[in-house]
């Protein structure tokens, strides 16, 4: 069975069908928005844009691609996929699948479209069983800076090809071209949830994670907050009680609570509403090894203080998403680079931070670069235009993003 229909994308919306204008496009399928990408001088910049709720830059003299008109899907419920336009908002488009029975296994935090969702890497709780959102997609349309269109993958699962192309896209943040579709499979919903909650300092998440795991539950997300580590099962409503008391026995020594369906439904909203970007403040997300990230966030609390708001570890993933107030995202740069260069290569950082209220999102991302030509340098990616990136190849691993970016967007209008 195939259900296809256009989502309202909602209010915010303040562009129709087709408008253009100089500084603006909206277009409603991919072959519109080629054309009109092929029209544009040589020079021309561009920003892609969705609901404005995970906006990376200011627009400035840049045109602006509002991929909001893209709002067509199509549910295989049999085939368990689904095709969505990058416009169609996250939230509602979950809400269709769950109608059906079904979901997108990842449990990614705000209310933007699904375009910004994979562009910006979200990820959430689920990711320790199912993987990060990359792993969710099947297939991918996408409209390079030059109106090539591009496909890769397929509408079914087995159809693999090509998925190169998906993770690319993922988490790219808007450089390489404009995400126009994306097709995820989707799994069936569960059939009840509990979720145990072990009160424990973050100095001993790592024995109880391996003590957890020698109980063989499978768990569909754990995640270290406020001195409490929380495991979600999902399962049949037959065995879960089981599940739950297995679970609960596999560590001595901690106090434990079982919370039931409706209120292990409110405590996992809590966490993910806990990873948003918060108003005058900064939003951090850090990828990095497991032990070293809880020691990290140990640290970061120490340096903030009273502004340090608190923090939600996927812990078994290695990620992590700080909030913190009171502390602008220029101020909390400067304050976190020293901390960083501290531990050394393999760690990637992204920082978000509000303008203020209902003027949306500012970013900037850091990592340090494992290659021996810089060997523990902080490198803050930055704009670069043809002729400097022509040197790109003498350059580090490091400098990975910036090559990707040479061939598929050569103008730099992306950048």
């Amino acid at each position: 069975m195939t259900e296809e229909s256009r989502v309202d994308p909602g209010p915010t919306t303040q562009a129709g069908p087709s408008d253009r204008v100089d500084e603006l496009m909206v277009p409603r399928t991919p072959d519109e928005l080629s054309v009109w990408l092929r029209s544009l001088p040589r020079d021309a910049r561009l920003q892609v844009q969705g609901l404005g709720t995970n906006c990376l830059v200011e627009a400035g003299d840049r045109r602006v691609v509002s991929t909001v008109g893209l709002d067509k899907l199509v549910h295989r419920v049999d085939d368990f996929s689904v095709s969505v336009g990058a416009g169609v908002p996250w939230d509602r488009l979950q809400t269709q699948l769950r109608a059906a029975g079904q979901r997108i296994a990842a449990d990614v935090p705000g209310s933007g479209t699904v375009g910004s969702m994979v562009a910006t890497g979200a990820r959430g709780g689920l990711i320790h069983r199912f993987g990060p959102i990359r792993d969710q997609i099947i297939g991918m349309t996408v409209v390079l800076a030059d109106g090539t269109i591009a496909h890769s993958g397929g509408t079914v699962i087995k159809n693999v090809a090509g998925y190169d192309l998906a993770k690319l896209f993922t988490n790219s943040r808007g450089r390489f071209g404009v995400i126009a579709e994306v097709v995820f499979r989707t799994r069936p919903l569960p059939g009840s949830q509990r979720t145990v909650v072990f009160s424990v300092t973050s100095d001993r998440v790592q024995e109880v994670v391996v003590a957890l795991r020698a109980g063989r539950v499978q768990l569909s997300a754990i995640d270290f907050a406020n001195d409490s580590l929380s495991c979600l099962i999902e399962g049949d409503e037959s065995v879960i009680a089981q599940r739950v008391a297995r679970l609960a026995a596999s560590v001595s020594g901690l106090e434990v609570m079982t919370l039931d369906q409706e209120e292990s439904q409110a405590h996992w909203r809590t966490l993910i509403d806990g990873q948003r970007p918060v108003v005058s403040g900064a939003t951090l997300g850090i990828s990095a090894r497991s032990t070293r990230l809880l020691t990290l966030l140990d640290e970061l609390r120490d340096d903030f203080g009273s502004h340090y708001l608190g923090s939600v570890a996927h812990s078994t993933a290695g990620v992590a998403e700080v909030s913190v107030a009171g502390v602008g995202l220029g101020e909390l740069c400067e304050r976190i680079k020293a901390r960083v260069r501290s531990f050394g290569a393999g760690m990637e950082l992204r920082a978000r931070s509000y303008h203020g209220v209902g003027e949306g999102l500012s970013s900037e991302e850091w990592f340090v670069d494992p290659s021996p030509v810089a060997a523990g340098a902080l490198h803050t990616p930055e704009t670069r235009g043809p002729r400097e990136l022509e040197d790109v190849r003498q350059m580090g691993a490091g400098d990975l993003i910036s090559r990707i970016a040479l061939a598929l967007d050569p103008l730099g209008r992306f950048r």
